[in-house]
Parts: structure tokens; sequence; C-alpha cells
């Protein structure tokens, strides 16, 4: 704790609290005798975490790497490298660095797993003995394939709907509740457990069909009747469809396009309140992420730069962050058309500046997530770079004398004497 920079009366009151410690256990015929705890956290503890954290990080100073070389969660530890050689050296430090300080790696429970593997054969070996190899494993509750795909995982979500469904259905079915009581409860039990660790995942074809059979039910006309909802909750709910569906192919965006749901969006990203505002972000930046260049010059046409520069100024970081990336989508749109009619002039560089967008991206070179102050410096360098130099301007040079020549421009001397 001090080699943390634990203030001294912390570190004592941790001291007292571990300091002749006892505690009973509770069984099948009653408590235990009182015995003394001296080694090892106490079960239960608040504290305990984050004394288990402390000393991990400690323990692991010298060995460990950023992510995502080396992923940590209290005591459950990933290891990524680029062959199982750098597998085996690495994993041999890690022992060594636990061990020589009273600390042991569960040999039953190290597993491994091979990604895009092209050579079946080939073993990790820990201190001559074997790590099982396995296709798949959890981590913080989420499965990781070896193939790359997330159908167990997709699976294991429905299910998890599935089982918090039926542990709310009767409040959700209760004509005496409200829909709002309702809505937080759907928010809260049933859509968390649907999308937890399935922020980005990769869809697959038959994904993918299994999406265009809600667009075949005439699922957008319906949606572009609750965006125009006078009730806030349910434009928000709606922009946050219309967002999963712009974030499929461009078959997928084009219906999105022919439903002219588009322009209602906009108009919601300009005059909504900030949380249905920050769906419909989602859904213009997923658009122009996956969409033809026809499709985003579309969206152009629609006026949506403004409403995306007024949202750099808003405090939620994940969200200056959706409208930079749409931005940056339709600039490197901008600097393809610039380079196919010889131009040389990005055409969405004008309307950025019309909005104030590249006052507010100059600015965010000032924030403080590293993430926003680097695409925003990146994007201010690449499209907004120093302008080109006046030829009529720039002085010219004398070659021979190594010096400039300044041209003397000879006006009227009129009303003046030497």
């Amino acid at each position: 704790m001090r080699k943390s920079g634990v203030a001294e009366k912390y570190v004592r009151v941790v001291q007292d609290v571990y300091e002749r410690s006892r505690t009973v256990v509770r069984c099948a015929v009653g408590q235990t005798e009182e015995f003394k705890v001296e080694v090892g956290l106490h079960q239960g503890s608040a504290l305990s975490p984050f004394l288990l954290a402390m000393v991990m990080d400690q323990l692991s100073e010298e060995v460990r790497q950023e992510s995502p070389c080396t992923m940590m969660f209290a005591d459950d530890i990933v290891i990524c490298s680029e062959s199982r050689e750098q597998v085996e050296e690495n994993l041999e430090r890690w022992r060594f660095a636990l061990e020589r300080r009273g600390m042991k790696v569960s040999r039953s429970k190290t597993e491994y797993m091979c990604v895009n593997e092209r050579e079946g054969s080939g073993t990790v070996r820990l201190q001559g003995e074997e790590v099982k190899k396995v296709q798949e494993f959890k981590y913080l509750e989420s499965t990781v394939q070896s193939n790359g795909e997330c159908g167990k995982e997709v699976k294991k979500r429905v299910q998890a709907v599935w089982n918090g469904w039926r542990k709310v259905s009767g409040a959700l079915c209760d004509r005496k509740i409200s829909a709002r009581i309702k809505g937080k409860v759907y928010k809260t039990v049933v859509r968390a457990a649907m999308l937890y660790g399935l922020e980005t995942v990769a869809l697959r074809k038959r994904q993918e069909s299994e999406l265009e059979v809600i667009l075949n039910c005439s699922a957008l006309p319906c949606l572009l009747h609750l965006l125009s909802s006078p009730k806030e909750s349910i434009k928000k709910e709606a922009c946050w469809t219309v967002s999963n569906i712009t974030a499929g192919n461009r078959a997928q965006i084009q219906t999105v396009i022919d439903a002219n749901i588009f322009p209602v969006l906009i108009e919601i990203l300009q005059k909504a309140e900030f949380r249905t505002r920050k769906e419909a972000a989602w859904a213009i930046t997923n658009a122009t992420s996956g969409g033809t260049p026809e499709q985003i010059r579309y969206l152009v046409s629609l006026n949506c730069i403004k409403p995306m520069c007024d949202l750099l100024t808003v405090m939620d970081s994940k969200i200056v962050q959706v409208s930079l990336n749409g931005l940056e989508n339709i600039l490197r749109l901008g600097e393809q058309e610039s380079k196919q009619n010889g131009t040389g002039i990005n055409p969405y560089c004008a309307l950025i500046e019309e909005a104030y967008g590249l006052d507010k991206i100059e600015f965010l070179q000032s924030h403080e997530n590293q993430e926003i102050y680097q695409k925003a410096f990146d994007l201010i360098e690449h499209y907004f770079g120093v302008e080109e130099e006046d030829a009529n301007i720039a002085p010219q040079v004398d070659q021979n004398q190594d010096q400039y020549i300044f041209q003397q421009h000879h006006g009227p001397m009129d009303h003046f004497q030497l």
C-alpha cells in the first residue's frame, strides 16, 4: 500500500482490521468455534477486492505489459502473444514473478487458445507440464472463440434475456403498472442482459438474414411513425433500433434511406433531448461508416454536418468520439472526390468550417481524453493542414548572390522632396 502511494493513516487502519482477527464458520449443525485468521483476505469484505488489485499490481509490475498483450482483472490474467514460444516465455515470467512472492499459478485452470491457427500441431508447456488447449474460453463472463465468431456468446445472451424476461414478466404484463415503469424495468433487466459485452460484434450472413426478416415485415414505416412520437422515450428507443439497422450492410442502409427516415433523424439530432440525440448520432455515424459514397453524399445533402459538429462540445466523451468518426468518414469521401476530379480541394472541409466545426475540433486538441485529443489532432493535420503559399507573395531568390530579391514598387512621389 505504501508503494502504491496510500496515505499512512489508511495503512494503519487496514493493519488494525487484519491484526489479531478472529472468525467463525456457519455450517449445517451450527457455528464452529472461533479461530484466528492469519492468511488471506477477509471474505465478503468490501475492502478485499481493492487490496487484491493493489497487491496484483505491485507483484506484476515488472512483467505486466500494456493491453491487449496483458489483460488483468483481479487474479484473472490473459496473456496474448504472436507465437507459442512467446506465450511460454511470458507465462514462465509471470509464474516466476508470482510464485517467488508466495502466490501460485493454477496448473489446472490455466488454458491456452490459438486464434486463426494455420498449423494445428504444437503445445504450450508450463514447467514441463502441458497446458490444456481449448477452442473457447470465458473471460469476465464473455465467451471468446478461436474462430473469431460470436455465435455461442449471442446464444448465451439470448438465454439470459429469456431468463430476465421470465423473472419480470409478471410486472411487464400487469395492466396496473404504467408503461413508463415497464420501460425502465425492461431496459434495466432485459435489454441490459442482452447487450452485455455485445456493443460491437461481427455479423455473419445468417445473422444479417435474420435482420432482413425484420425489415421485410415493414418495420421501417412503423419506426418512422415512432420517430415522430411526442414521447421522448419512444423516440429514443426508435433511434436506437434504427442505429442497429444502419450498422448492417449497404442494402439495409438503403432501405432506411428509401423509408425517408434520415430527414427525421437529422431533425432529431438538432432539436431533441440529448439522450435521444445520442442514439440519432450513432445511427448517422453507422451509415457513414458502412454506406456507399452515394449514400454518404445523400446524408451530407440533408445537412447532417452541422448537428454533428454541434455534438463536439458535449460532455459525453463517447458521443464526441462518435461525432468525430462520422465527420472523418465524410472527410475521407471528400478526399477521394478531390483526387478523382483533380481539383485537390475537399468539398466537405468548407462545410465543416461553415458549421464552426474546425474551431471545435481545434478546441478538442486540449481534451482530457487521449483518444479524442489524438483523433482531433489527426483530423486537423490530415484534412485542415497548412495552406499552400501564394506564389505572388513569396519573394524571388537570386541563386548567384544567395539572397532574396524584393521588388521595388515606384509609386507617385507627389508632395515629397528629399
